[in-house]
């Protein structure tokens, strides 16, 4: 899932800043307000280190998509199925961009 940077203050005016992991802006905007912080500012964060995907990881992505494509589920759904089941936040990023 994409990484978004974020601020917001609360009920009581603490400025809160962080980062999550979310599918949209708007996804993180209600996270947010179901736990009292109006977001002020969101920005996407692009995370590209280089750092490699294990081999044992891209065999279980691709098995899981083929064996999900073969069973009739939409590639969006099934992208989205391997891609919250798996580990690596930087396979998640890869897939999600």
């Amino acid at each position: 899932m994409p990484l978004y940077r974020f601020k917001g203050i609360d009920v009581f005016g603490t400025i809160h800043r962080g980062k999550l992991h979310v599918p949209t802006e708007q996804h993180l905007a209600d996270f947010l307000l179901s736990e009292g912080i109006i977001v002020l500012a969101v920005k996407r964060v692009y995370s590209f280190h280089f750092r490699f995907i294990s081999d044992t990881e891209k065999v279980i992505f691709y098995r899981t998509l083929a064996q999900l494509l073969s069973a009739g589920v939409l590639l969006p759904d099934a992208l989205e199925y391997c891609v919250l089941n798996s580990k690596s936040i930087f396979f998640q990023d890869c897939v999600y961009l």
